[in-house]
């Protein structure tokens, strides 16, 4: 919801036949099968018919492959989910949505028990979107190298989730209750 209200929506009224793909394309998909004959075909018999689109299309385009990444991921299709993450961060890295997808990729790799693949995955998120999974990637980061058999360094990734994420209040607890178990704090 947060990144939703963050959105800003421009809407441009087009007058006869617009080119490149408009946001109907992605919110209604059979029209993609059409060719571009038949939609040209159609377009032109409307004449000066006013369509309304969106200039934030790539935005809502993002938030759709997003939508179903996270679907993907719910389905334990791993693979396909990590393939329409990438495919989002692909498209535009300082979207606020890519360090998310980048994330992501990192819970399929984790879910599948790929650790190795989940570490490279979460180091990512820190150069990607608005950041606002930096506190979690770290966090997770600190599970894999558990994982990994390497305690030094998940002791290491969970004090940094303290020391540079303080308002992070939920990774913080985590990463405490987690030093406390291990018997490091």
């Amino acid at each position: 919801v947060k990144e939703m209200l963050n959105h800003r929506v421009s809407i441009e009224l087009i007058e006869g036949n617009p080119t490149g793909s408009t946001l109907a394309d992605f919110v209604y998909p059979e029209r993609v099968a059409e060719t571009s004959a038949q939609r040209t075909e159609k377009s032109t018999t409307r004449n000066t018919a006013t369509i309304a689109r969106s200039s934030s299309g790539r935005a809502t385009t993002q938030e759709m492959i997003y939508n179903n990444g996270q679907k993907l991921f719910r389905q334990k299709k791993y693979n396909e989910a990590i393939s329409t993450f990438e495919e989002l961060v692909s498209l535009s890295p300082q979207n606020a949505l890519a360090d998310n997808a980048q994330w992501w990729i990192g819970e399929c790799h984790y879910a599948q028990g790929d650790f190795v693949e989940a570490l490279n995955a979460y180091q990512k998120v820190f150069e990607l979107g608005d950041r606002n999974k930096s506190a979690y990637a770290q966090l997770r980061m600190g599970y894999c190298y558990e994982h990994l058999n390497q305690p030094d360094m998940a002791k290491s990734a969970w004090e940094k989730v303290i020391q540079n994420y303080p308002n992070a209040s939920e990774e913080v607890t985590k990463a405490k209750k987690v030093l406390y178990i291990a018997g490091t704090k």
